[in-house]
C-alpha cells in the first residue's frame, strides 16, 4: 500500500526504501521547498531541481519537472506530508514488531510452560547407541508381533538421578516395562510408591506417599513386553523382595 502510494508520487522506493524514511530526511525536504518558494518569488531557477536532491524521484526517462509555480510547489508539499505519515506508520509497525519479539522472549509458549511444569529432561536417543539396540531386542523378544519399534525417547526427572544414587549398592537390577494412557502422565509424582510385577509376583517398593488420582496409587513395571497401543516406557528398577 505505501509503496503504491510513493510510486504514484514518482518517488523512487529503491533509493529511498521504506524501512530507510527519517523525519531528518522529511524535514531537509520541508526546508528546500521553503528556499525553492523564495528563488521562485525572487526570480531565482538555480534551486528549483533541490528537493530531488534529498528526496530521490523515478521520472523514467522523462525529464524532471521544473518547480516553477505556486501550483507544483503546493503539490510536493502534499507529497512531503503524506511521506511524513507514511514514515510514522513505518515507525509504530517497527516498534510494534520489536514489542512482538520481546513478548517472546519473555512469555514462554504455553507448550513450553506445560513441558517446564514436568520437570524433566526429554531427548532422543539414537539409534545406533547401544541403549536403543537392547530396547529393540527386549520389545521383539517379550512384546506381541507386529510391533516396529520407530523411536526411544529417554526421560530423566529432576532429582531421579540422585534418587536412584541412593540404591546403587543394589545388584538385583531388572529393565522392566511400564505403559500407561498418556493423559495420566503428568499425575505421577516424583516421590510415588513403586509396583513391581515380575514373574507372577508384585512387589512394592516405597517411594514416598504416592498420588491418588483416578484410582492411581502407583506404577505397575513388568518383564513382559507391551500387548497394546499404550505409550510404553523401558525403566531400570531395583527389585527388593
Amino acid at each position: 500500500m505505501f509503496k503504491e502510494a510513493m510510486t504514484s508520487m514518482n518517488l523512487d522506493i529503491k533509493k529511498m526504501p521504506l524501512g530507510k524514511l527519517s523525519k531528518q530526511q522529511i524535514a531537509k525536504g520541508f526546508e528546500a521547498l521553503e528556499e525553492i518558494e523564495a528563488a521562485i518569488k525572487r526570480g531565482e531557477r538555480n534551486k528549483l531541481e533541490e528537493l530531488f536532491t534529498i528526496i530521490p524521484h523515478n521520472f523514467g526517462r522523462n525529464r524532471p519537472p521544473v518547480i516553477s509555480d505556486d501550483y507544483v510547489l503546493q503539490g510536493k508539499k502534499e507529497m512531503l506530508l503524506v511521506l511524513a505519515d507514511i514514515e510514522v506508520a513505518q515507525s509504530l509497525k517497527a516498534e510494534s514488531e520489536k514489542a512482538k519479539e520481546e513478548m517472546k522472549d519473555m512469555v514462554p509458549h504455553p507448550v513450553d510452560q506445560n513441558y517446564q511444569s514436568l520437570k524433566c529432561k526429554l531427548s532422543l536417543m539414537d539409534k545406533k547407541s547401544k541403549e536403543f539396540k537392547i530396547t529393540e531386542k527386549y520389545l521383539n523378544a517379550t512384546g506381541r508381533k507386529g510391533l516396529t519399534l520407530v523411536d526411544v525417547w529417554e526421560v530423566e526427572r529432576d532429582t531421579e538421578a540422585e534418587r536412584f544414587m541412593e540404591n546403587d549398592a543394589l545388584e538385583n537390577r531388572k529393565l522392566l516395562w511400564h505403559g500407561t494412557n498418556v493423559a495420566v502422565v503428568a499425575i505421577f509424582d516424583p516421590s510415588e510408591e513403586v509396583f513391581i510385577e515380575f514373574d507372577g509376583k508384585k512387589v512394592a517398593v516405597p517411594r514416598g506417599k504416592a498420588i491418588k488420582q483416578q484410582q492411581y496409587q502407583g506404577s505397575s513395571f513388568f518383564n513382559i513386553g507391551p500387548r497394546g497401543r499404550l505409550p510404553l516406557w523401558r525403566t531400570e528398577e531395583c527389585v527388593s523382595v
